[in-house]
């Protein structure tokens, strides 16, 4: 046991079917050494085989049916690795304000030869070496902390999910937080020529999360929005009366390099040329 993460190896030597007891909010990942489970998550079920990890929310698992290696004439193993209530809502008030561990519903498995399968292993990993032998993890809490936040972190941010109806639930105006500081990291940036990777550091995100956050709450991508305050900063100088620039320095100034591409996108934005807003604006 470590702070906020819990660790259980098990052997069975026969199938059985158990069903867990009360959810406590806790976001469990289940290994599977050998033989298999059929475990039922949200009404679904799935089978957990040697390959694969099973994650989910507690609540979220019904029942369990775990099935020996019978070929093999192998005892059924698992390992299960569980996070704490406090651990993942510490994580979804900075990711995903006021969203609960309930409200989501990840794919329940992974398999364990994809990119994300091998990280996701590789984390958990260190979680069971720390936590067996000499118990280093026990040890340390600050470490126990930082490995448990690694493995939420990216279960939320790289691993297939969805939040049910809570996009649709919230106000429009409240996004998560680092949504929002993409967005202010734009509006403070936009002069400049800055990129998704430059965004998705100054949100302290991946660039999935943030490709997924911006469809959810914006219905748009990052580089989308991006490009759409610019042409409105365009269009706003254009508007002004005592704008003095071109329109290709005003193009310039904010980050549109390639002018047919931006007279192009400035119609189907506004539904008129860059210059016809430049002469409106002249005449006020």
């Amino acid at each position: 046991m470590g702070a906020g993460i819990n660790l259980l190896q098990a052997r069975y030597g026969g199938s059985f079917t158990y069903a867990p007891r009360a959810p406590n909010g806790s976001l469990i990942l289940r290994f599977c050494g050998a033989g298999a489970a059929e475990v039922t998550v949200r009404g679904k079920k799935v089978t957990n085989t040697r390959g694969t990890v099973l994650v989910a929310p507690w609540g979220d698992i019904n029942r369990t049916t775990v099935l020996p290696d019978a070929r093999a004439n192998l005892p059924a193993a698992s390992t299960f690795i569980g996070i704490s209530p406090e651990i993942v809502n510490d994580c979804l008030r900075d990711m995903f304000p006021d969203l609960m561990l309930k409200q989501f519903e990840f794919m329940p498995l992974l398999d364990l030869d994809t990119r994300h399968g091998q990280m996701l292993a590789s984390l958990c990993r260190g979680v069971a070496q720390g936590m067996i032998g000499e118990r280093l993890l026990a040890r340390s809490e600050k470490a126990a902390l930082l490995l448990s936040e690694a493995i939420v972190r990216f279960l939320f941010e790289e691993v297939d999910h969805r939040a049910g109806d809570y996009g649709r639930q919230r106000s429009p105006g409240v996004v998560p937080r680092h949504v929002k500081r993409a967005i202010d990291f734009m509006h403070a940036n936009m002069h400049l020529p800055i990129t998704l990777t430059d965004i998705s550091r100054a949100a302290g995100a991946s660039t999935r999360a943030l490709q997924m956050g911006f469809k959810q709450f914006r219905d748009t991508t990052p580089l989308a929005y991006l490009r759409q305050i610019r042409l409105q900063a365009v269009h706003s100088e254009l508007s002004n009366n005592e704008n003095t620039l071109t329109i290709q320095e005003v193009a310039l100034k904010w980050g549109f390099s390639h002018m047919g591409r931006f007279s192009a996108q400035y119609r189907e934005t506004f539904g008129v040329s860059p210059s016809i807003t430049a002469k409106r604006g002249s005449h006020k």
